[in-house]
This record gives C-alpha cells, sequence and structure tokens, in this order.
C-alpha cells in the first residue's frame, strides 16, 4: 500500500464507525456497554453514542440532552473524515505556490 493511500484510512475508519452509529438502534437491543453488561444503569460513554446518534439524525436537542458534548463531536469526526482530502488540495496547490513565492522572494 502506497502512502498516498494510507492517509484515508483514518477516514474510511471514521466514516464506517459514523455509519454504524448512525444506523444502530440506541434504546432496544443488546448493549455494547460493557458497563450497563456489570449493572451500572447508564455511562457517559453510552451518552456520547446516544448524542451523536441523534446528532446524525438532525436531532440536536435531543443529542443535547444526552450529552452535551455530543454536537461537538460529531462536528470534529466528521473534520477527522473529510481532512485528508481537503488536506490533499492543500499540499498539492499551496506547496507550489509557497515554493514560487521563496523563488521569487530569492531574485
Amino acid at each position: 500500500m502506497q502512502l498516498k493511500e494510507r492517509k484515508y484510512i483514518e477516514s474510511f475508519i471514521w466514516a464506517v464507525a459514523l455509519c454504524c452509529v448512525y444506523i444502530m438502534p440506541i434504546h432496544s437491543g443488546p448493549s455494547l456497554c460493557f458497563f450497563k453488561w456489570i449493572g451500572f444503569s447508564s455511562c457517559p460513554g453510552c451518552g456520547i453514542g446516544h448524542a451523536i446518534h441523534h446528532a446524525l439524525h438532525f436531532e440536536f436537542d435531543l443529542s443535547w440532552q444526552e450529552h452535551v458534548l455530543g454536537i461537538p463531536a460529531t462536528v470534529i469526526l466528521l473534520m477527522q473524515i473529510a481532512k485528508p482530502f481537503f488536506k490533499y488540495k492543500i499540499q498539492m496547490y499551496g506547496s507550489a505556490n509557497a515554493h514560487d513565492v521563496e523563488r521569487t522572494a530569492g531574485r
């Protein structure tokens, strides 16, 4: 695998994770939470997972009720998914411009 392809792996993993959170039922079925398995009624991890689920469904009031950091976490994860695509364009076009600036400044 080339280096160029490796930088998209993180974005792919986050995209798959967000798709799973989007489609998972949050109030029915078995829980994947270790703390619920051992008897706790809730945990901060479940709250943020539910909040991200609601934010992805544009239910921002429910997201805020589940966890106050759910909406910011969703935005950050979406930015992490998009970052390599924009970073490549900036490097591809931006480095040429920076090189031209250095070259003309040296004259």
